[in-house]
This record gives structure tokens, C-alpha cells and sequence, in this order.
């Protein structure tokens, strides 16, 4: 049985056929506003579009003449349109300007420059009294006439900014409307831009913490003072709340890259609110920090972050960070003194290729390196001649991730490998532009995380070391090479469907294979081994990272579908990544289609008669009401075109007539929220009879759309 959206109302026969207003309508006309009556919003990318209504409010024109007025301090009136805008300049700056609008003078225009990226200007309109009568409304728009920001409103100041649009901060031409609604006078506008709008600015400082070595799960109180140094109070109130959390960060001195935020007990981000600071004043403030779990063993310096999320609008938030000038050792640090240091030179190698250790011409071998806190790039050069070519390996390494590079001898690079945590990375000319090529080649490694020794194979004889999978004729997947790590993952495409076979060796221990998900497909996938006693592992991760599914073979097939990921989610791109845990061999992956979940169309909303909240549903024969409904798709996509239409019923079932109907062509995407929204009137005929009736709207009337529920259409 289908279901209906009912709306009831009552149909009452008068003998006089008097009909009870639907909506009582007081007050006056008001100008076409965006939105609702939420003052101060900001819309972006609506076009304003102001149409003279014929009956203003006001009653009077106090304005003098055109001729004879002064807006903003220059002879005349301010033009009615964006041609005639008055200019105020370039990043204007002004206080107590004045104008006039009134019955006959009900828009003034200005116009202004922003001349440099990261400039935000605010204006202020102050209407003149008495308030009760005197309504006057401000709009921002840009070049192209789209509105910024409007401020609305039977107030006595309204605001507007570029701040939060899509305007702030980029230079170019802009537009201000100052709009009359309701009584006429004289007005005040000011104008800030960028830094001369008067705002708060927070500041950490003298940030210090325990000195002493600590492991994780320790507590250390870390001390630091907190400065609003700006020329505005933070508050909390009605209309502004500049609340703003403490964030904790353990930076490695050495490198930028080694940066941990610290976490709570459930691994979200730790954090303390922030103190609500009058202007130009500070707080000293301490706070025990216990030593989260995702920090690795490091030296560090301690970093108080402010208002990391932007929650308050200041002058300026590059000053929102700060550092302790002394470092804190966390768990057992790696020191690389007496370990032989790299390449058994008793010293570092060099952090550039200028300053890079010679391994010699045609060298072959097996060499140790190490990183500590404060080491963290070595740099080792090698000479070889035509037909030769050079191939590299790092071993992978426990609690830590070193990255590989080569480049030749003017510094271009020649191959990477950064595969991620512990695993095993590899470069090689052969396949590059330089396979078999003299020169003196650089070879890179590099600390992403952690420390201690490392070990590189190096080997440069006429031929390279036998490989499994072999040097040049892998075709993983049959895409015509080796499908490189997550970096270099091979692309499946859209929604792909693949069966093929791939290698994995003890150079190459990753394939990864990146492929999007359209049009709500799933997909389903299965990996398998040449042999039950490989153990390979499959990953597969999200577009940002999240992994999804982290599954050990054990010598036995993998299976990854997406049936626990939501519809709404399930669009996006994903990363599959097979690991050979140090082993070598063929596996083979298949790859299905899971299709998308059937349409779903819902009658959401129907207001028939249109009246206002408590008013009468009465409609009398001879007389005008009007309606509204709205329709769905809340589920899966579908090509179908369906029809629709909205009955007005009878208590008894019966159609008594037919008040709108439709049709919805456009392809669903799924989830694609609401598609119809319709509106209209009718007039009752004298020949219905008096009773009490609803109207019914059906969205997919005639039953064309597969749909998973029925009964809400």
C-alpha cells in the first residue's frame, strides 16, 4: 500500500463565502532579502538582485535633493546603482562619514578598492532614531554583483565584513549598498581594514617543562603564559563566543618533520581551555601533560600551540605558537658517538652532496650509518662507467623509517624509494634514463622517524644481483610494470573489475594500487598466494590514510569488501597495498563490483493550506489558498524519470481535484537530498461539497522507481 503525506484542513461551506485569511500579512513592505531573518549572516555566491517595490515605507522624503546632498563628505547624492557607486578609495579607513536615504533616495552605492592579499575591511552603519521607525539594511558584494554579506534587521548598527566570504583576504573591486526599508535620515558609516580593525591577538610565551629524561605514560607539568596582546577583550556572550583550547606539541629540533601532538587516553587530541583574557593582559598557567603513547623514543622541544581551529578572530595568528628553549629527552635516546659512525669513517656523512663520503669507484659492499636526534641526512657518493649499473638497498629497520634516494652527479634525481615504518627500501638505475650511463652518483638516506643504526647493501658489477620477479619484465596486474609502493602506487581507475597476477621479492617487499569508487559502487576484493606458506599482508586505506583493513594471509586467501562503509561515504578514493613481509612470490588479486543500494524517494513535507502557526485551516468555495511540498532522494542513484503530483482528497478517499503535478527527469546521484520543491495556489470550485478533506503528495506516482521502501512516497 503506497503512503501518503497528509496535510488536513477543514472545508467549510459559507453562506457568504467569506474566506478566513491563510496568512495574516502585517506591516510593511520589506525588500527581497537571502536567507532567513538570522541577523548578520553571511552568504556566499547569491546574487543580490534589489527590485523597486512600489509602495516603500516612510512616508516622507527628508533627503534633500540629489544635487544638493553630501554623502560622505562629497558634493551630491551617492548613486542608486553599481554604475553610479560613489568611491571611498583605496582599503578605506574612516570614521563618523554620514548620508541620507529616504522614500525617494532609498539606495546609496559605494564602491572601494582592496589593493593587497590578506586585507579584510568591516563596515558599520549606524541608523539614525528613533529606532522603531528607522530601518536601514547593508550588503557587501564583489565585482561580479555576488553578495558577500548582508546585516538585516529592525537594529540600530548593522555590520558587515569580508571576513569568513569568500572575499576576505583577496585583493580587487567591491561593492557596499546601503538600503533604506523603512523611515528615512541621516546615517554614520566607519570603515577598518586588515589590521586596523581593532581585535584580539593571543601569544604564548616562556614555555618550560621537566628536563629530566621521560618515558611514555609520564606526567610533566608544563609551564607557559598565555598574552591577549591585541585591543579588543575575548568574551563569551550571545552574540560572540572566543572560546579556544591549549594544544600540547612535541617538536624534534632537528627535524620539522618529527612533530607529535600529544593525545589523551582515548588518542584524541589533548587539550585545556584556553582563559577568556581582557586586552593587553596575560595569565602564567601550568598543566600536567602525560606523555601519550604515539610519542617515540626523541629529543624534543616543548611547543604550546593557541587556537589551533581559528575559533577567534584575531589581528593576526602567526603568532599563535611558541617553543621552550630547552629540550626533553623522551625514552632511551639514540646517540651515534662510539658506534663507528657512518661507513666506518668514525665520522658523519655529510647533509649535502658537497660533503657526501666517497665509497670509491665500482664499489660493491655492505655499509652502517646512523641517525640520532641530532643527525638525521647522510649522503654517500660512488663512481661507475658505461654498461655499469648501480642498485641500492636499506634494510628495514626496527622502530624506525628511513627513507632512499640517488641522484647523478649535478644533483637531478634519479630514483626514490619511501615506502612506510620499518620496511626495506630500494632504488637502482636500470629502468631510468641513466641505466648503464657513467657518472658519479649520490645516494640519499634520509630519517622520516625514530633513530639508531641503519644498513645499506650497495652494489655496482656489470649486472644486478638476481631478482625473483626479475629487473624489467614485471607486468603486476597485467598494467605493464611493477606497481611501486604507496608513492608510486599503479592507478585501477574508476569503479575498476581486475583479476591479474603480481610479485613481490626481497627488493620489491610492496605493490600498492590506487583506484576511486563512483556512483555508491562498493567493491569487493580478494587476494591469494602461489603458496600456503606465504604469509602477505593486505592493507587497504582511505583517500586520507584511514586504513580500512590490515589482513595477515597466514597462507591462506585475504578478503576486503565495502559493505561496512555508509552510502554516503562510500564515494572517494581508496589505496590497496599487498606486503611481503620479507618473503618473495606471485600472488594474485580479484577485484568485483558490489552495487549501489536501490533509490530510495520520500514525500517529505507537505503545508497545505499554507497559514501560520495556530491559524484557521477553514477554506471557504470561491476562495484562493495556497501550498508548498517538498521530495526527497535519500538512499541510492537511478536514471528513472518519475512523475508527481498533489491530490486534494476527500475524507472518504475520494479525489476531489487535482492541484499540481510534475515530473523529475534528472539523473540521481544518490543521497542527493532534497529534489522537489514546489509551490502554488488553487482556487475551490463552488460544486465541492462541504467536508473535511487533506491533500495527499505522491513523489514516484505511477511506481516507474525501484525503490527500497515504498510506503514513504
Amino acid at each position: 500500500m503506497r503512503g501518503e503525506f497528509r496535510g488536513w484542513f477543514v472545508l467549510t461551506l459559507l453562506l457568504l463565502s467569506v474566506l478566513l485569511p491563510l496568512a495574516a500579512v502585517n506591516g510593511q513592505d520589506e525588500w527581497p532579502k537571502i536567507g532567513d531573518s538570522d541577523e548578520g549572516q553571511t552568504y556566499e555566491s547569491e546574487k543580490i538582485e534589489l527590485t523597486k517595490i512600489t509602495s516603500r515605507a516612510g512616508g516622507r522624503a527628508a533627503c534633500a535633493a540629489p544635487a544638493s546632498q553630501n554623502d560622505i563628505g562629497i558634493a551630491g547624492d551617492a548613486g542608486d546603482n553599481m554604475s553610479y557607486a560613489r568611491p571611498l578609495g583605496d582599503d578605506p579607513q574612516f570614521t563618523s562619514k554620514t548620508g541620507c536615504v529616504d522614500l525617494n533616495d532609498y539606495y546609496d552605492y559605494y564602491t572601494f578598492n582592496i589593493t593587497s592579499s590578506g586585507f579584510d575591511v568591516e563596515f558599520e552603519l549606524t541608523i539614525p532614531t528613533p529606532a522603531g521607525t528607522n530601518d536601514f539594511d547593508l550588503f557587501l558584494e564583489d565585482a561580479n554583483s555576488s553578495l558577500l554579506d548582508e546585516s538585516w534587521g529592525n537594529n540600530p548598527v548593522e555590520v558587515v565584513s569580508t571576513a569568513g566570504t569568500s572575499g576576505s583576504g583577496v585583493p580587487g573591486l567591491y561593492y557596499l549598498l546601503v538600503s533604506q526599508y523603512s523611515g528615512d535620515g541621516d546615517y554614520t558609516l566607519e570603515a577598518w581594514t586588515n589590521t586596523s580593525l581593532p581585535r584580539p591577538d593571543l601569544t604564548p610565551s616562556n614555555i618550560a617543562g621537566d628536563l629530566s629524561a621521560v618515558d611514555v605514560g609520564d606526567v610533566v607539568n608544563v609551564s607557559y603564559t598565555v598574552a591577549n596582546i591585541g585591543a579588543v577583550d575575548l568574551v563569551i556572550n550571545n552574540t560572540q563566543n572566543d572560546s579556544y583550547d591549549i594544544f600540547f606539541v612535541l617538536e624534534d629540533p632537528m627535524d620539522s618533520w618529527n612533530v607529535h601532538r600529544l593525545e589523551d587516553s582515548y588518542s584524541n587530541e589533548f587539550s585545556v581551555p584556553g582563559p577568556m583574557l581582557a586586552a593587553n593582559t596575560s595569565q602564567q598557567m601550568s598543566t600536567a601533560v602525560t606523555i601519550s603513547d604515539n610519542i617515540p623514543n626523541g629529543t624534543y622541544l616543548w611547543s604550546v600551540q593557541l587556537d589551533t581551529y581559528s575559533n577567534v578572530t584575531e589581528s593576526t595568528q602567526t603568532n599563535n605558537i611558541d617553543y621552550s628553549s630547552a629540550a626533553i629527552n623522551v625514552g632511551a635516546v639514540v646517540t651515534c658517538f662510539g658506534t663507528g659512525a657512518d661507513a666506518g669513517t668514525g665520522t658523519d656523512a655529510g647533509e649535502e652532496l658537497s660533503t657526501a663520503i666517497d665509497l670509491g669507484h665500482q664499489y660493491t659492499g655492505t655499509l652502517t650509518g646512523c641517525f640520532d636526534g641530532q643527525d638525521g641526512l647522510d649522503y654517500y657518493s660512488v663512481d661507475i662507467f658505461d654498461g655499469q649499473n648501480l642498485t641500492i638497498f636499506l634494510d628495514g629497520q626496527a622502530d624506525a623509517d628511513n627513507d632512499l634516494r640517488l641522484f647523478d652527479t649535478v644533483g637531478s634525481l634519479v630514483n626514490w624509494s619511501t615506502n612506510p615504518d620499518d620496511m626495506e627500501e630500494n632504488v637502482s638505475t636500470i629502468g631510468t634514463n641513466w641505466a648503464g650511463a657513467a657518472n658519479t652518483y649520490y645516494i640519499e638516506v634520509s630519517k622520516f622517524s625514530g633513530a639508531g643504526e641503519y644498513t645499506l647493501h650497495v652494489f655496482t658489477n656489470g649486472s644486478s644481483p638476481p631478482r625473483a620477479c626479475g629487473w624489467e619484465d614485471q607486468d603486476d596486474l597485467g598494467l605493464g610494470g611493477d606497481a611501486g609502493a604507496a608513492d608510486k602506487a599503479s592507478s585501477l581507475g574508476e569503479n575498476p573489475t581486475i583479476t591479474g597476477w603480481g610479485c613481490l621479492d626481497d627488493i620489491d617487499q610492496a605493490d600498492s594500487y590506487a583506484f576511486d569508487l563512483a556512483g555508491m559502487y562498493g567493491v569487493s576484493i580478494e587476494v591469494n598466494m602461489n603458496s600456503s606458506t606465504l604469509d602477505f599482508t593486505l592493507i587497504v586505506a582511505d583517500g586520507q590514510g584511514n586504513e580500512l583493513a590490515n589482513i595477515n594471509s597466514e597462507g591462506q586467501p585475504m578478503y576486503y569488501d565495502t559493505s561496512a562503509i555508509s552510502p554516503a561515504d562510500i564515494v572517494g578514493s581508496y589505496l590497496m597495498t599487498v606486503l611481503a613481509n620479507g618473503l618473495e612470490g606471485n600472488y594474485s588479486v580479484s577485484m568485483t563490483l558490489i552495487d549501489p543500494p536501490p533509490p530510495d524517494l520520500v514525500a517529505a513535507s507537505v503545508q497545505c493550506p499554507e497559514v501560520s502557526e495556530g491559524a484557521s485551516t477553514d477554506v471557504s468555495n470561491g476562495t484562493e489558498f495556497s501550498f508548498s511540498i517538498s521530495g526527497d532522494s535519500v538512499l541510492g542513484p537511478s536514471t528513472m524519470p518519475f512523475f508527481w503530483e498533489l491530490n486534494l482528497v476527500a475524507d472518504d478517499g475520494t479525489q476531489a481535484a487535482l492541484l499540481l503535478h510534475g515530473s523529475y527527469t534528472d539523473e540521481l546521484a544518490g543521497m542527493d537530498g532534497e529534489i522537489i520543491s514546489e509551490s502554488g495556489s488553487f482556487t475551490l470550485a463552488d460544486d465541492i461539497p462541504l467536508g473535511v478533506y487533506h491533500c495527499e503528495f505522491t513523489i514516484d506516482s505511477a511506481g516507474v522507481v525501484a525503490e527500497i521502501d515504498e510506503s514513504n512516497n
